[in-house]
């Protein structure tokens, strides 16, 4: 949320110095993105699936790298356990990210652009039985690839994203749980210094 609101900070910024005739203020050039898909987590017992939006601000260091702070959460998604007779139990679960990321892209000129992102991470994992909750916090890396496409000077479509958290053995008291997968798509915007 955090993320989000200093987003909001920095376009009002960008806002108000474009109206009040400040354009020697100078900011870096950067992409906000927005996007949502979906999201699972599989184990031994138990699958982890559901509806995930997530952002990012991204400061572009140059036209092929940028860096700066991701976040993940979900809209819905639940905790399908099998017990040993083939039953399904579901509960609620919730899963939120944050973290550090780096993107590496073809520039800007191109209509269609593919990038990788890097991310380092924090995730929390709370399964909400009926009577009680269960929580973990785990970090690690991840990495994906997505592909943008250029609608304007400024706008750009996720088109797709796939990213793949790497986790440690039997984290989450799930057994065997060794990866989340996240498939996206949303909208980049561009704001600042032009290349």
């Amino acid at each position: 949320m955090r993320i989000v609101l200093n987003s909001v900070f920095i376009l009002c910024i960008v806002g108000l110095s474009s109206s009040a005739g400040l354009a020697q203020l100078r900011i870096p050039s950067m992409d906000v993105s927005l996007k949502g898909g979906y999201s699972l987590l599989t184990s031994t017992t138990t699958d982890v699936e559901g509806v995930i939006f997530s952002g990012s601000l991204l400061v572009h260091i140059n036209e092929i790298i940028a860096v700066g702070p991701y976040f993940s959460r979900d809209l819905e998604v639940n905790s399908i356990e099998f017990t040993n007779t083939g039953d399904e139990i579901k509960n609620t679960a919730h899963v939120s990210v944050l973290g550090l990321t780096a993107r590496l892209s073809t520039n800007r000129n191109g209509r269609v652009r593919p990038y990788l992102n890097l991310i380092f991470y924090q995730m929390e994992l709370v399964n909400d039985y009926e009577t009680y909750r269960l929580a973990q916090k785990t970090a690690g890396f991840a990495g994906g690839v997505g592909l943008m496409i250029k609608l304007n000077r400024n706008l750009y479509l996720n088109a797709v994203e796939a990213t793949v958290y790497q986790l440690g053995d039997d984290i989450f008291f799930l057994e065997g749980a060794k990866q989340v997968l996240q498939l996206q798509t949303g909208l980049s915007y561009n704001f600042g210094r032009k290349k």
